[in-house]
């Protein structure tokens, strides 16, 4: 049986590390926050990298909840 999910909700921020701008990505989906202790260095690969790391979780609960 598939879970429906609420839409995700990607957000962001810009952060000044060593002089430079960098993005912090985070994801909301329902009342979940995900987030990679991470900065990225372009917005796109930050909400790559964290859509990646939501379906991993999303998929491991998937299969404990299965068991």
């Amino acid at each position: 049986m598939k879970e429906n999910f609420p839409s995700p909700q990607f957000c962001s921020e810009v952060v000044h590390e060593q002089g430079e701008s960098r993005h912090k990505i985070w994801v909301v989906i329902g009342k979940q926050k995900f987030e990679l202790p991470t900065t990225f260095t372009s917005l796109s690969q930050g909400q790559e990298r964290v859509a990646k790391k939501v379906l991993e979780q999303l998929r491991s609960q998937s299969r404990e909840g299965a068991k």
